[in-house]
């Protein structure tokens, strides 16, 4: 493969309402975005790793770990996801100003300690050998859509959530075609990267597994990838014995 220059954005603000500092809270041994970090540093690809934070302890934690530190403004620093494209302008002036210009570029969110820098490694092969420019990380979504969807009406009571769902699924049929974002990449050309471009345009899709693609917002979320990571590193570990 023809070498390119290709670098990470890791966002990680300090706020988080239903997990205290979330991005930094310890799972699994260490701090939550260093498993995205670690996943970044470790890829063949990406040559260097951004940490975008406006939190003095982020900003130490991420300069630990080996990661290179961007100022965040704060007013991009909030709860809405409205911001990241505007996250993505002030990675690209931060390096304009470091005169360092890639190829791709990588955005990782630090919620989602599972992918590893093999998913990085082989989503970003996928997207090179593909005639598209941007790649976005989905997982299997196996319910039956028209079906399983409902909302509440004004008696607090089910009611189905039909619309197109019927007409694209055909009972079901279709289901196995089915996939959902999973938050944990998006890959794209350096200068045309648009974070929510995803969802408006047509992608080159990368697969990964449920069990690798848990993304962290909940205190439940938190608890199945602690247990997925634990296990995942027990089972290294009863690798290493056998070799040794």
């Amino acid at each position: 493969m023809k070498e390119y220059k290709v670098a990470s954005l890791i966002p990680a603000r300090g706020g988080s309402k239903r997990i205290p500092k979330k991005n930094i809270k310890v799972i699994a041994g260490k701090p939550m975005m260093n498993w995205t970090i670690e996943a970044s540093l470790n890829s063949k690809y990406i040559d260097r790793t951004f940490v975008s934070t406006e939190d003095e302890e982020i900003k130490q934690i991420a300069h630990d770990c080996g990661a290179e530190v961007i100022d965040r403004p704060a007013e991009y620093a909030t709860d809405s996801k409205a911001e990241l494209n505007e996250v993505v302008a002030n990675f690209r002036e931060h390096l304009n100003r470091i005169n360092y210009y890639p190829d791709y570029m990588v955005f990782l969110h630090a919620t989602a300690p599972l992918r590893t820098a093999q998913h990085i490694d082989k989503a970003f092969e996928l997207l090179v050998n593909s005639n598209y420019e941007l790649l976005e990380s989905v997982t299997p979504f196996h319910a039956y859509p028209y079906t399983a969807l409902k909302f509440l009406n004004e008696k607090g009571r089910t009611e189905f959530v039909m619309g197109d769902f019927k007409r694209m699924f055909n009972q079901g049929r279709d289901r196995n075609k089915v996939y959902i974002s999973n938050g944990a990449l998006y890959i794209g050309g350096y200068t045309c990267f648009n974070y929510y471009a995803t969802a408006h345009l047509s992608c080159q899709a990368y697969i990964m597994k449920p069990e690798d693609s848990i993304d962290i917002d909940t205190p439940f979320d938190f608890e199945i990838a602690e247990y997925l990571l634990n296990k995942r590193l027990a089972n290294e570990q009863q690798e290493m014995l056998k070799l040794n």
